[in-house]
Protein backbone atom coordinates (compact mmCIF):
# COMPACT_ATOMS: atom_id res chain seq x y z
CA UNK A 1 0.00 0.00 0.00
CA UNK A 2 1.66 3.42 -0.79
CA UNK A 3 1.07 6.74 1.11
CA UNK A 4 -0.83 9.35 -0.24
CA UNK A 5 1.51 11.84 -2.20
CA UNK A 6 2.45 15.57 -0.13
CA UNK A 7 2.47 18.79 -2.02
CA UNK A 8 3.56 22.19 -1.25
CA UNK A 9 0.46 24.51 -1.31
CA UNK A 10 -0.71 28.30 -0.84
CA UNK A 11 -3.49 29.78 0.34
CA UNK A 12 -4.72 33.18 -1.23
CA UNK A 13 -7.26 35.25 -1.61
CA UNK A 14 -8.30 36.53 -4.77
CA UNK A 15 -9.43 40.25 -5.64
CA UNK A 16 -13.20 40.03 -7.21
CA UNK A 17 -14.61 43.46 -7.54
CA UNK A 18 -13.94 47.29 -6.24
CA UNK A 19 -16.10 48.21 -4.13
CA UNK A 20 -14.45 51.09 -2.96
CA UNK A 21 -11.37 53.34 -3.73
CA UNK A 22 -9.16 54.07 -0.98
CA UNK A 23 -12.09 53.09 1.81
CA UNK A 24 -12.35 55.78 4.69
CA UNK A 25 -11.16 54.36 8.27
CA UNK A 26 -14.09 52.56 9.98
CA UNK A 27 -15.03 54.37 12.81
CA UNK A 28 -17.98 53.21 13.96
CA UNK A 29 -20.89 50.62 13.47
CA UNK A 30 -22.65 52.93 10.56
CA UNK A 31 -19.49 52.89 8.56
CA UNK A 32 -18.91 49.25 8.26
CA UNK A 33 -22.81 49.01 7.84
CA UNK A 34 -22.24 51.13 4.69
CA UNK A 35 -19.64 48.75 3.39
CA UNK A 36 -21.74 45.46 4.22
CA UNK A 37 -25.31 47.23 2.29
CA UNK A 38 -22.91 47.38 -0.49
CA UNK A 39 -20.99 44.42 -0.36
CA UNK A 40 -24.96 42.47 0.11
CA UNK A 41 -26.36 44.69 -2.23
CA UNK A 42 -28.86 41.90 -4.73
CA UNK A 43 -28.43 39.12 -2.21
CA UNK A 44 -30.32 40.16 0.41
CA UNK A 45 -32.66 37.20 0.41
CA UNK A 46 -30.39 34.27 1.68
CA UNK A 47 -28.35 34.74 4.99
CA UNK A 48 -24.71 35.35 4.42
CA UNK A 49 -22.39 35.53 7.26
CA UNK A 50 -18.74 37.40 6.56
CA UNK A 51 -15.94 39.06 7.49
CA UNK A 52 -14.33 42.99 7.14
CA UNK A 53 -11.08 42.31 7.50
CA UNK A 54 -9.25 45.80 8.62
CA UNK A 55 -5.58 47.04 8.72
CA UNK A 56 -4.15 48.74 12.00
CA UNK A 57 -6.01 52.03 10.85
CA UNK A 58 -9.19 50.37 10.77
CA UNK A 59 -9.19 51.11 7.10
CA UNK A 60 -10.72 47.88 5.79
CA UNK A 61 -9.04 45.99 3.56
CA UNK A 62 -11.20 43.64 2.30
CA UNK A 63 -14.98 41.78 2.51
CA UNK A 64 -15.45 38.02 2.97
CA UNK A 65 -18.30 35.92 2.69
CA UNK A 66 -17.75 32.52 4.88
CA UNK A 67 -21.11 31.05 4.53
CA UNK A 68 -24.17 31.96 2.54
CA UNK A 69 -27.08 30.10 4.29
CA UNK A 70 -30.22 29.56 3.69
CA UNK A 71 -33.37 31.71 3.78
CA UNK A 72 -33.18 31.98 7.79
CA UNK A 73 -29.70 30.02 8.81
CA UNK A 74 -26.19 29.57 8.27
CA UNK A 75 -23.47 27.16 9.63
CA UNK A 76 -20.51 29.30 11.16
CA UNK A 77 -17.57 27.58 12.28
CA UNK A 78 -14.32 29.80 13.61
CA UNK A 79 -11.67 27.83 11.35
CA UNK A 80 -13.67 29.65 8.54
CA UNK A 81 -13.84 33.26 10.08
CA UNK A 82 -10.56 32.77 10.71
CA UNK A 83 -9.59 31.42 7.17
CA UNK A 84 -9.33 34.67 5.72
CA UNK A 85 -8.06 36.98 7.95
CA UNK A 86 -5.14 34.48 8.55
CA UNK A 87 -4.29 34.25 4.50
CA UNK A 88 -3.94 38.54 4.54
CA UNK A 89 -1.01 39.51 5.91
CA UNK A 90 -1.15 42.90 7.26
CA UNK A 91 -4.69 42.22 8.72
CA UNK A 92 -4.92 43.55 12.59
CA UNK A 93 -9.00 42.97 13.35
CA UNK A 94 -11.96 41.83 11.42
CA UNK A 95 -15.61 42.69 11.80
CA UNK A 96 -18.21 40.46 12.16
CA UNK A 97 -21.50 40.57 10.06
CA UNK A 98 -24.52 38.92 8.93
CA UNK A 99 -27.79 39.56 7.29
CA UNK A 100 -32.03 38.36 8.43
CA UNK A 101 -33.41 38.34 4.92
CA UNK A 102 -36.94 38.59 7.98
CA UNK A 103 -35.22 42.61 7.90
CA UNK A 104 -35.45 42.25 11.74
CA UNK A 105 -31.56 42.75 13.16
CA UNK A 106 -32.27 41.85 16.91
CA UNK A 107 -29.69 39.25 17.31
CA UNK A 108 -31.13 35.38 17.93
CA UNK A 109 -29.67 33.40 21.17
CA UNK A 110 -27.52 31.81 18.52
CA UNK A 111 -26.48 34.74 17.27
CA UNK A 112 -24.85 35.34 20.85
CA UNK A 113 -23.63 32.13 20.96
CA UNK A 114 -21.54 32.69 17.84
CA UNK A 115 -20.58 36.02 18.45
CA UNK A 116 -18.98 34.41 21.98
CA UNK A 117 -17.10 31.35 20.25
CA UNK A 118 -15.80 33.40 17.46
CA UNK A 119 -14.59 36.18 20.19
CA UNK A 120 -12.63 33.41 22.04
CA UNK A 121 -11.24 31.75 18.62
CA UNK A 122 -9.99 35.98 17.85
CA UNK A 123 -8.01 35.88 21.36
CA UNK A 124 -6.31 32.46 21.10
CA UNK A 125 -5.26 33.57 17.32
CA UNK A 126 -4.71 37.44 18.34
CA UNK A 127 -7.01 38.74 15.97
CA UNK A 128 -9.46 40.77 17.87
CA UNK A 129 -13.41 41.29 16.64
CA UNK A 130 -14.39 44.40 16.92
CA UNK A 131 -18.16 44.01 16.54
CA UNK A 132 -20.54 41.52 14.97
CA UNK A 133 -22.90 43.61 12.79
CA UNK A 134 -26.78 41.91 12.10
CA UNK A 135 -28.19 43.80 8.79
CA UNK A 136 -31.97 43.91 8.16
CA UNK A 137 -34.12 46.71 7.55
CA UNK A 138 -32.24 48.28 10.60
CA UNK A 139 -28.79 46.99 11.79
CA UNK A 140 -27.67 45.61 15.54
CA UNK A 141 -24.05 46.31 16.70
CA UNK A 142 -23.63 43.72 18.94
CA UNK A 143 -20.82 45.93 20.71
CA UNK A 144 -23.22 48.81 20.84
CA UNK A 145 -25.81 46.44 22.70
CA UNK A 146 -23.62 44.85 25.04
CA UNK A 147 -23.72 41.46 23.70
CA UNK A 148 -19.48 41.38 23.10
CA UNK A 149 -17.87 39.30 25.53
CA UNK A 150 -16.16 40.97 28.53
CA UNK A 151 -17.58 44.28 27.06
CA UNK A 152 -14.72 44.28 24.53
CA UNK A 153 -14.91 45.17 21.31
CA UNK A 154 -15.54 48.64 19.40
CA UNK A 155 -13.96 50.56 16.38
Amino acid sequence: MSSPNLYRCKLRLVREELLAEQPGRIRGPRDAVSYIRSYLEGEEYREQFGVILLDTQHHPRSIVTITTGILDASVIHPREVFQAALASPGTAAIILFHNHPSGDSTPSPEDKVVTSQLCDGGRILGIPILDHLIVGDGFTSMTEAGFMPDGKGGV
